[in-house]
């Protein structure tokens, strides 16, 4: 796999040549982003951080709701590999008005998810319910058997931690 995310992160750094060349900044942030996730992927974090940072001014100029989203769901991640918790719940919250906003739903889902996740690790239960609750809502207005599907197995999880269940019998 190390392999096969160098040659792309090769690839994503050619692309972004042509791209500021042409001064492309929607495709330049979004490359930006990819480049940080593949870093990320291979355990390559201060790399990951550097392309976050270059990103970061030029997505804030297009302040487009999908980059910025996305600029802050892999702040989120990095925060997380990083172990910095606080700052990872507060990018993921970032990311998830900016979806709102552009009624990005599934990648809006995907982040609840995540926040849940971290809000769960640190105790916060009855946080992690209120988004599950707030992502069953967003579900209702898209037709995606994954994303609820995503929904319904971490509230499982949740529950079974609440004890309201155990994960033989949850609903």
């Amino acid at each position: 796999i190390k392999g096969d995310i160098t040659n792309a992160v090769n690839n994503f750094q050619k692309s972004l040549g042509q791209f500021n060349y042409y001064k492309m900044d929607y495709f330049v942030c979004r490359i930006l982003i990819l480049l940080s996730q593949a870093k990320m992927d291979i355990g390559d974090f201060s790399v990951a951080k550097r392309y976050l940072k270059q990103a970061r001014p030029i997505c804030i100029d297009l302040n487009e709701s999908l980059m910025m989203g996305k600029l802050f769901v892999y702040e989120a991640k990095y925060f997380e590999n990083t172990e910095n918790t606080d700052a990872a719940m507060q990018s993921y919250n970032d990311s998830i008005e900016y979806f709102q906003k552009g009624e990005l739903y599934r990648p809006l889902i995907y982040a609840i998810i995540s926040l849940a996740m971290l809000q769960i690790k640190k105790g916060l239960l009855s946080d992690a319910g209120k988004l599950y609750s707030k992502a069953e809502s967003i579900i209702k207005r898209i037709s995606d058997p994954s994303v609820s599907l995503s929904i319904n197995i971490n509230k499982l999880y949740l529950n079974s931690i609440l004890n309201k269940c155990t994960l033989e019998n949850c609903k």
